[in-house]
């Protein structure tokens, strides 16, 4: 019996191929964009790997879908409006932002993950001039 939710299991698409900005002369530029490993250049290399890599999206695509089936159509396109919104809200460049209205819209506050411990934007080495990484949001 199909009542139209997405599989559970996610589909594996190929390997993803992340490409790395270069600047004028063909060189990245590691004074805007930083270092990069050698991995970003390899791309997925374990099929779990890419599954987590889409988890969200996969979890999202199945809680509009019940929506959709329990409320109608307008459920699911508010919320996936309301988050766009909140996510276009952002800080300059340089200046860490939470997204604590975001992570209230999607239920990740009441989860603690690995991001949250280990990968904590607040003990990046940012260093930068302030005018220089706004042009380049900016795409000056």
């Amino acid at each position: 019996m199909n009542v139209g939710y997405p599989a559970l299991h996610s589909k594996l698409d190929g390997f993803t191929v992340l490409e790395r900005q270069k600047g004028p002369f063909g060189v990245q530029e590691v004074f805007l964009s930083g270092f990069e490993k050698a991995k970003n250049e390899i791309g997925n290399s374990h099929p779990l790997e890419y599954m987590e890599s889409k988890y969200d999206s996969n979890q999202e695509m199945m809680e509009f879908s019940m929506l959709r089936h329990m409320q109608g159509l307008h459920a699911p396109l508010r919320l996936k409006i309301e988050r766009q919104i909140v996510g276009q809200v952002q800080r300059l460049p340089g200046l860490h932002s939470s997204h604590i209205l975001s992570d209230s819209l999607t239920g990740r506050l009441d989860e603690i993950t690995f991001d949250d411990i280990l990968n904590d934007p607040m003990d990046a080495e940012l260093v930068g001039h302030s005018h220089l990484l706004m042009e380049q949001h900016k795409s000056f």
